[in-house]
């Protein structure tokens, strides 16, 4: 399948939310809406986090860069994910894709599920 990518700005992307909201009937357009906020507000914490450390690409090897900055991203998103779940109107959701991924990744002991 052919895929088309989009780049936009901070305002551009927020328009798309309000838009998207209006022009929804249901949780579907919000569940997709979530997930690429959550991935760049992820990508901007980390880099915000790097930067208050005195953390950059020209003081330190990439090769310690980028995993450093990944590592940042990865604890964010996962808590970004469900907060702006919850903001959309999808906590149930968004919750339950994050048990089923920690579980996974076999971090489920994190869950105090009886």
């Amino acid at each position: 399948p052919e895929i088309t990518r989009y780049f936009m700005t901070i305002p551009e992307a927020c328009q798309l939310v309000l838009e998207a909201g209006a022009m929804g009937k249901g949780g579907e357009i919000f569940i997709f809406i979530v997930f690429a906020v959550t991935g760049s507000s992820s990508a901007i914490l980390a880099e915000v986090l790097m930067s208050a450390f005195g953390w950059s690409k020209s003081s330190m090897s990439l090769w310690l860069y980028w995993p450093l900055r990944i590592v940042l991203i990865f604890p964010a998103y996962q808590i970004l994910l469900v907060m702006f779940g919850f903001l959309f109107g999808q906590f149930a959701f968004f919750w339950q894709f994050e048990k089923k991924m920690l579980r996974r990744i076999g971090l489920g002991f994190l869950l105090s599920e009886q």
